[in-house]
């Protein structure tokens, strides 16, 4: 039983998307980048401008 959780969970790991990896890592940037603009006391409009650009 045990080794059959193992297979399956290689394979499921195997099977992950590494554009889906990208895109999450890419999200948490940017909503970093957010709170790093209001820690440093940045105009938000300004901050959202220019990420976005």
């Amino acid at each position: 039983m045990r080794c059959l959780l193992k297979d399956n969970l290689t394979i499921e790991i195997s099977s992950i998307n590494i554009a889906n990896i990208l895109f999450g890592l890419v999200v948490v940037g940017i909503e970093g980048g957010y709170i790093i603009m209001y820690r440093f006391e940045w105009k938000i409009s300004k901050g959202a401008l220019i990420a976005n650009i």
